[in-house]
């Protein structure tokens, strides 16, 4: 049986959620098949073996009020995220996909 620990991300310009999972397989992932958080796409894989899943970690990174400075933010969410990696120590990083529905205005000041 393998485990392979995922840490994954919802981006936000002043909170970031994470949560940290192993997910144990019924045998190793065959060299160069896609990554489980790629091939999951919010649904549980097939090949997880009796559905273990563990929740190892999660929680919101506060990276500074509105008025804060962006490039603060930022290196805020660098440094956090540094630890969360060194802390956790993850095979696969799952980042979900900026979503602009209610707030189309929104993108510029996310994306910059």
């Amino acid at each position: 049986m393998a485990v392979v620990r995922i840490l994954g991300i919802d981006p936000g310009t002043t909170c970031v959620g994470y949560a940290c999972l192993e997910i144990a397989l019924a045998s190793p992932r065959a060299a160069g098949a896609a990554p489980l958080a790629l091939r999951a796409s919010n649904v549980r894989a097939a090949d997880t073996s009796s559905g273990d899943a563990r929740v190892v970690d999660c929680g919101v990174l506060r990276l500074g009020a509105r008025g804060t400075p962006l490039t603060d933010r930022l290196f805020a969410l660098d440094r956090e995220f540094a630890r969360l990696v060194d802390a956790h120590g993850p095979d696969e990083v799952a980042l979900e996909e900026a979503f602009y529905g209610k707030s189309v205005q929104a993108a510029p000041a996310i994306g910059s």
